[in-house]
């Protein structure tokens, strides 16, 4: 459970810095006499939301999402990988798709709609590669424990 809050903590910031910084308008652009949010207003609102989303959302499918992959253990590391992949990606656009749907949009707008998707399965392959790194490392220092025992 360690290995799972701590990627919810790192995906996080990497997903907040990278809306935080695609998310500003260049000097040039922008309009007199109007506020523009800066990037660590920015980094802070969504790293909150975010941390919420993760916790609330991600944690728990995570956990759902790996004992149905612990069911169909393959011995291929590529495959186990790749399986993963494409079911936390399910998973994002699903995610993505029920939070356009409870946002509460009278009428459907197509870019809002892929946007949503998009951002759900950007977090969620981020949160994936995140908590595979942090599997891979963890079996490989309980391979070393037990040969040194």
């Amino acid at each position: 459970m360690l290995k799972r809050f701590s990627a919810v903590i790192i995906s996080s910031i990497i997903l907040t810095l990278g809306i935080s910084l695609t998310s500003q308008t260049p000097e040039e652009q922008r309009d007199p006499h109007v506020y523009y949010m800066g990037i660590s207003e920015v980094f802070i609102f969504t790293f909150w939301f975010s941390l919420i989303f993760y916790s609330a959302i991600g944690i728990p499918s995570s956990w759902v999402i790996d004992k149905g992959r612990q069911r169909f253990n393959v011995a291929s590391c590529y495959k186990r990988y790749f399986r993963g992949k494409a079911l936390y990606s399910l998973a994002g656009i699903i995610f993505g798709a029920i939070f356009y749907s409870t946002v509460g949009y009278i009428h459907f707008f197509l870019d809002i709609f892929l946007e949503s998707i998009a951002l759900c399965l950007i977090a969620s392959i981020l949160y994936f590669q995140i908590l595979w790194i942090f599997e891979r490392k963890f079996s490989k220092t309980q391979a070393k424990k037990r040969t040194n025992s």
